[in-house]
């Protein structure tokens, strides 16, 4: 996952351990993760994707396919699963998580999610990526 740097290239696991990253903003602003998904695999394949995050009524969390234009993707991945495009091995399938704080959001309040990508072809072979957004402590 790509947060202010790569995180996670070529490391597997279900708790997103040495794969999350964390950011702060301000109130009413907003942090931009870019999440890649590789085919790691010897064959081709796609991969299903399910997001997840507390309800929250100080943070609103969107996704994205595509850079210009772009395309939402927040229900598909939060109500999933969301299915990549076929990847060929070594191909990776990028899209974004936008974090928004509300204007009044409690300082110092946080939302962490995370994203599970899945291989369709090896349901066995699952990965957990995640992201925090810490409203600025004032």
């Amino acid at each position: 996952m790509l947060g202010c740097t790569l995180k996670g290239n070529n490391v597997y696991n279900t708790h997103g351990t040495d794969q999350s990253t964390t950011r702060t903003t301000a109130n009413g602003g907003s942090v931009r993760f870019v999440i890649t998904i590789q085919n790691d695999g010897g064959v081709a394949g796609s991969f299903t994707v399910n997001a997840y995050q507390p309800p929250s009524t100080e943070f609103t969390v969107a996704f994205y396919r595509g850079w210009h234009p772009r395309t939402d993707i927040t229900a598909a991945l939060v109500a999933g699963p969301f299915t990549t495009r076929i990847l060929a091995p070594g191909e990776v399938h990028h899209f974004t998580a936008v974090v928004r704080t509300s204007a009044d959001a409690t300082p110092c309040t946080g939302l962490a999610g995370i994203v599970v990508p899945t291989s369709v072809g090896n349901p066995a072979q699952s990965d957990v990526v995640g992201y925090t957004v810490v409203s600025t402590c004032v």
